[in-house]
């Protein structure tokens, strides 16, 4: 029983995997055309989280991974996935949405959540999170094509500057 969970769930969070992952999306998205929902994916990388694991140990990095994890997970809701990708790349998709705008307000709450000062070791620690959010359109779209252009829109926001969020 725990052999196929930890082949799909990440280790540290529990949550979803990078082999996980990408089959909750191409569900979402064949229940999107059935629906006709809004559907979101979401990339947060966490800015800076180099800086933690050098300044206060490997542990305290993981501490801080299953803190976000913890965040992010108590803000989706039933039907929604949570994904650790691997290092600080944290995924969500967000389904059964009734517009664009929900995922909008989806990514200010995270914004907010993740603000909030954590403590780690003893020590309070800020997160700060660069959010690419892309939108499954009208067409038809792969798991693949959305999850690239989240993935996108995320790395504008490296480049431009952190803590913020692009919609591709």
């Amino acid at each position: 029983q725990r052999l196929p969970h930890a082949a799909f769930h990440d280790e540290l969070p529990g949550l979803a995997n990078r082999a996980l992952f990408p089959d909750r999306v191409a569900h979402a998205l064949a229940r999107r055309e059935r629906d006709a929902t809004t559907l979101a994916v979401l990339l947060l990388d966490l800015d800076d989280f180099k800086t933690v694991n050098d300044g206060l140990g490997h542990a305290a990095g993981d501490s801080m991974l299953r803190a976000v994890a913890e965040r992010l997970s108590a803000l989706v809701r039933p039907g929604d996935t949570t994904a650790r990708l691997g290092g600080d790349e944290f995924a969500m998709v967000l389904v059964d949405l009734p517009n664009e705008q929900s995922a909008l307000h989806a990514v200010a709450r995270i914004i907010s959540v993740l603000g909030q000062p954590l403590v780690i070791e003893g020590k309070e620690v800020f997160v700060q999170a660069s959010i690419g959010l892309a939108f499954a359109g009208g067409g038809p779209v792969t798991p693949e094509e959305v999850l690239r252009n989240a993935d996108a829109a995320m790395y504008v926001v490296k480049t431009d500057g952190k803590g913020r969020y692009a919609v591709y």
